[in-house]
């Protein structure tokens, strides 16, 4: 779900829990990133076991839910600059089973993908608490440095993203945009209760309280910190986001009625400047003049 700060939050995750038991259970989710905590350990395993069914199943294409995910090991060692800015979300699933056994999975994913470098400073995977939920943020650059993108890559931006050419007109000479920064937007329209599609839709359809389907990919970049003028190798683990499904906006909608019926609190008017005193010495000057109306 996007956001944290929500009210109804009892009712918004029971149908978080639905919504994503019922992704689960169509089958068009193979395997969603909950379950890598699930199946990580067995009883009786040996750990050359664990490592050689994780592996597998993370080299293969899996769709994900609310709290789910696409995770193949990427390695991104892209140098763009960090002045790009980025689509991104904060998603949270309000602390109920699922999301939490969701973040494990995701946790062991990461641990996975540090088994095979090496590094001086270990930097696992965290998520950030914002007051009492874990919130995991998900982002995309929409521009990638042209000297480190594919002339082959570059793709038109969709109008649907850059409706007014806004974005066209800011990446300028230096960036590009490719299918590596692109996400996909969709939303699910249900018809007779029951029977679901998806279309494409704009991302100005996504607010606070939206519950979603996010697939992303896993990349470990690469970074130098340093520490009393030497040189220590790092990666860093980020989620990027590769597509946002809306599924249902209901709590959004909820959340944005409460929020425009909330009684107006009355605000000081801030003071600034010198134009209030300008006033009174005026109207002071003007109660010392003689004003003669005699011609």
């Amino acid at each position: 779900m996007l956001g944290s700060d929500f009210p109804r939050e009892e009712a918004a995750a029971a149908r978080l829990e639905q919504l994503t038991s019922e992704r689960i259970s169509t089958g068009y989710i193979a395997y969603p990133i909950s379950r890598y905590a699930e199946d990580a350990a067995r009883p009786g395993d040996s750990l050359h076991q664990i490592k050689k069914r994780a592996k597998k199943k993370l080299c293969s294409p899996y769709k994900g839910s609310s709290s789910t995910a696409n995770c193949h090991p990427l390695f991104d060692h892209s140098e763009a600059s960090p002045r790009h800015i980025k689509q991104r979300v904060l998603l949270t699933g309000f602390n109920t089973e699922t999301f939490a056994t969701a973040l494990i999975g995701l946790e062991r994913v990461d641990s996975h993908l540090r088994l095979n470098i090496r590094e001086d400073i270990p930097q696992p995977l965290r998520t950030s608490p914002t007051g009492f939920q874990q919130v995991v943020e998900i982002a995309n650059r929409y521009f990638t440095s042209k000297r480190m993108a594919d002339p082959e890559d570059q793709i038109r931006i969709p109008a649907y993203v850059d409706p007014k050419g806004i974005l066209d007109s800011i990446k300028g000479e230096n960036l590009s945009y490719t299918s590596e920064n692109q996400v996909e937007y969709y939303e699910r329209i249900t018809s007779d209760g029951s029977n679901h599609r998806f279309i494409t839709t704009s991302p100005a359809r996504l607010n606070e309280g939206d519950i979603v389907e996010v697939q992303f990919t896993i990349a470990l970049v690469e970074s130098n910190t340093t520490n009393h003028s030497n040189a220590k190798l790092t990666f860093t683990t980020k989620p990027v986001l590769r597509s946002i499904t809306l599924l249902d906006n209901t709590f959004s909608e909820i959340y944005r009625s409460l929020l425009a019926n909330q009684p107006r609190k009355p605000s000081l008017k801030r003071k600034v400047g010198h134009a209030e005193e300008d006033a009174m010495e005026t109207q002071q000057k003007l109660k010392r003049m003689v004003i003669d109306t005699e011609k």
